[in-house]
């Protein structure tokens, strides 16, 4: 015996059955939460133009498992290093090399960005 499935689809904000061909699925997130539904073309365009509330969208959407990634980046812990530390005063250092450099008029230093390896050396040399 042979046997069928069929999928239907139906509009997560009004419960309209959806041709595949209209489906749009929509992935969002709202504070730190990450949402998805599916709606019609004609929908998406309302959401687009702002006649959909938020409120509306989070009463009609599944909350997904999937975080955004900045708030990854935020958690990361002691065991999940996000990259190279710096040395602890390494800006103080830095901010005495720049103020080191513009007494003594080293050409190229500003108030801010990178010291260039010409005025590093010197600054070493110095101390």
């Amino acid at each position: 015996m042979a046997e069928k499935t069929v999928f239907q689809y139906f509009d997560d904000l009004d419960g309209a059955a959806l041709d595949v061909e209209d489906l749009q699925t929509v992935e969002w997130s709202w504070r730190g939460a990450a949402y998805h539904f599916d709606t019609s073309t004609a929908h998406f365009e309302d959401i687009e133009a702002g006649r959909v509330s938020v409120a509306e969208l989070l009463t009609k959407s599944f909350r997904t498992n999937r975080r955004p990634r900045v708030l990854l980046d935020a958690r990361v812990g002691p065991s999940m290093s996000a990259g190279p530390t710096r040395a602890p005063g390494r800006r103080t250092r830095i901010g005495e090399m720049r103020l080191w450099a513009l007494e003594n008029k080293h050409a190229g230093v500003g108030k801010r960005g990178r010291l260039s390896k010409t005025v590093i050396a010197a600054y070493n040399r110095a101390h």
